[in-house]
């Protein structure tokens, strides 16, 4: 988490689940470690860890997340991880209906169902 301090204001401390959509908070190339993911992601840390593996990026179709090795540990550049999040997440929406046509008639149907002439 990141303290946010004013000078009229108390210390604000945001999780990384909000930080990770605030681009004026957070530049993009600030590095998270494997906790801090986690935590904006929404996921467990050995889930991150499995998206990083390189076994399982060539044996599964789950799609990799974005990271660096520094110093022999994972470290996920913010401004990579948005553009994960943009590009895989799904909408949970319901579906919108398909837009109506109006069907206009040129002549009223005919009484009795007779055809027309």
């Amino acid at each position: 988490m990141i303290d946010l301090r004013s000078s009229d204001t108390p210390p604000v401390a945001l999780p990384w689940n909000v930080l990770l959509a605030r681009a004026d908070l957070v530049p993009d190339d600030c590095l998270l470690d494997v906790e801090q993911t986690a935590e904006a992601l929404g996921f467990s840390k050995a889930a991150i860890y499995a998206r990083t593996s390189r076994w399982r990026r060539e044996h599964t179709a789950t799609v990799p997340l974005p990271h660096l090795r520094v110093a022999g540990g994972l470290r996920f550049a913010v401004g990579a991880l948005r553009r994960w999040v943009a590009a895989n997440s799904v909408s949970r929406l319901p579906r919108q209906p398909d837009a109506v046509q109006l069907v206009t008639r040129d002549k009223p149907p005919l009484a009795g169902g007779a055809a027309p002439d």
